[in-house]
């Protein structure tokens, strides 16, 4: 099959949760970066954007082809349904029919489910009215649920891009979904393994893998990262939403024990989410605070400064006990661009971006006494952390620029759709 296609594609559907969404800058680049490459997109929005911030280029995107559903309300989704129920009622019947399998999940999961299936109509006849031939959603969940729904509705053909827990933890339909695409993308070889595992009569083939990317000019163009001083606190840095699967507890931990030996830090915790509150009191409890700050949501600029400043990254992200965990997170590339070693674990993606002993240190999860080890072991060794960033740049250069793997992408797509 030929791949090396120039022509621009016809218009296709990207469905998303809520776009644009902050925490979501991934999707966005990709969004962007697959349009300079000729294949351009009207997104799907099932929610209205409820963001106050938002990145460089996603109010052009909202404003040019973003199309938000109905409010649950409006008599506009019911038109649209009883439709398409009298044009293509065995179409519409047996839609309904896989969106009423989703009652084996969660009770929650199901309602939703049965919620897009009632905006699906809406959608399928605005992709009509676009001309869209082709339905691709971000996120293996709800949103690939409404994509599969409206791509059967309007006879598209469908795709879907799976992430993280969207496979870990919310399965609903995903065999169905697997099943009716025409491909899959996911992020990470792991995801790969870990859905043929649970599907093993999948096709390999139709489950690709192409990494985020990283935009390195961004970060390239913070400059070269600062020397400490003899007489400055050498920084620690830690950046993540304040959630579960970040392993922030065991930082702390790790902290006391490096307070504990003398060791000479400061460690900065960037972002912001529902655990910040407990942590704030671990930090008093533990009596951290002259040592440990969580700096919160701060901007890109100043997320580059905090990288230029520090000696070295430390994300010890964990498996939750409902299985829920991070793939490998968009943050680790970046500080791995800026030249930053980095001390994580050795679960689920992580080792596709460090390697142990070469660009960091992989450490078994929840041991907050072995992440304290990895990190006193090197913090005093010059030599050792200029080679171990030196490497995490090169790696982050060599295999996850956002350029190239977008360019990648588009070839791919433009493969499957000769």
């Amino acid at each position: 099959m030929n791949t090396n296609i120039t022509s621009p594609l016809p218009p296709r559907a990207c469905v998303v949760s809520q776009f644009p969404e902050f925490c979501e800058t991934f999707i966005l680049n990709e969004i962007m970066e697959l349009n300079k490459r000729g294949i351009p997109f009207e997104i799907f929005s099932l929610k209205l954007c409820e963001d106050r911030r938002f990145q460089p280029g996603a109010q052009d995107l909202m404003f040019s082809c973003t199309h938000y559903a109905p409010t649950p309300w409006s008599p506009k989704l019911l038109f649209a349904s009883i439709g398409r129920l009298f044009r293509t009622p065995g179409r519409y019947l047996s839609t309904l029919a896989l969106a009423l399998h989703a009652r084996k999940g969660p009770f929650s999961v199901f309602l939703k489910t049965l919620f897009v299936f009632y905006q699906a109509a809406w959608f399928a006849k605005k992709a009509e009215e676009l001309g869209l031939r082709h339905v691709h959603a971000h996120w293996a969940s709800i949103p690939s649920s409404a994509g599969l729904f409206i791509a059967r509705l309007a006879g598209a053909s469908f795709s879907l891009t799976a992430h993280a827990y969207d496979i870990y933890i919310d399965r609903t339909l995903l065999e169905e979904k697997i099943e009716a695409a025409q491909y899959l993308i996911t992020c990470t070889q792991y995801n790969k393994r870990y859905m043929l595992d649970l599907y093993p009569h999948v096709d390999e083939h139709k489950i690709q893998v192409f990494y985020h990317g990283v935009d390195l000019n961004a970060f390239d163009e913070g400059g070269e990262r600062a020397e400490t001083k003899q007489e400055e606190v050498p920084i620690l840095l830690s950046i993540g939403r304040l959630c579960d699967t970040k392993g922030f507890p065991d930082l702390l931990t790790a902290c006391a024990v490096l307070k504990s030996r003398g060791l000479r830090f400061r460690c900065r915790i960037v972002g912001d989410g529902y655990m910040r509150r407990d942590l704030a009191l671990e930090i008093s409890l533990m009596e951290l605070g002259d040592c440990v700050e969580i700096v919160g949501l701060i901007p890109r600029e100043q997320v580059i400064q905090e990288m230029r400043q520090a000696r070295l990254f430390v994300l010890p992200c964990v498996v939750t006990p409902r299985g829920d965990r991070d793939g490998l997170p968009n943050v680790v590339v970046e500080a791995m661009s800026m030249g930053l070693p980095v001390i994580t674990t050795n679960i689920s993606a992580l080792p596709e971006g460090v390697e142990d002993g070469v660009n960091g240190r992989l450490v078994p999860e929840k041991n907050p006494g072995a992440l304290a080890d990895a990190i006193a072991g090197c913090w005093e060794d010059a030599e050792t952390l200029r080679k171990w960033g030196e490497n995490s740049r090169r790696k982050a250069h060599e295999v996850f620029g956002l350029q190239e793997n977008a360019e990648a992408l588009a070839q791919f797509i433009k493969g499957q759709s000769v």
